[in-house]
């Protein structure tokens, strides 16, 4: 597999994209696309119209599936802080990932659909 140094491209690839399912797995979350996955090793903050929720919020998984059937409008990563995913029913997605608030070494992970380009945060 080959891992992507400018990450511009594969993230910017999700731009379009439909979110298909979120797969809880333990302690991370899956973000799966028509082909791409988004493995959040950190846990995604969730903004909508009615407020922000994180891991800890009441119904914050009920919250995150809510982006099954969404369309990605924008993505932007803002260097060593956050990947932003925005979607077009006007919720959005902030992955920390920030070295020093990290709870392993991988904040987030993208696999594009062909399981050839990888890139690791």
């Amino acid at each position: 597999m080959e891992e992507k140094k400018n990450n511009g491209p594969l993230l910017e690839s999700l731009a379009g994209q439909v979110v298909t399912a979120i797969c809880f797995v333990q302690d991370y979350v899956e973000i799966h696309f028509e082909g791409p996955i988004l493995t959040a090793y950190e846990w995604p903050l969730l903004f909508r119209d009615d407020g922000s929720f994180t891991e800890s919020s009441p119904f914050y998984r009920h919250n995150l599936c809510g982006l099954i059937a969404a369309r990605v409008v924008k993505t932007r990563e803002e260097q060593d802080r956050k990947l932003i995913l925005a979607f077009d029913n006007h919720q959005s997605i902030e992955i920390p990932i920030d070295p020093s608030s990290l709870s392993s070494v991988e904040a987030a992970m993208l696999v594009d659909s062909t399981r050839k380009k990888i890139h690791v945060w």
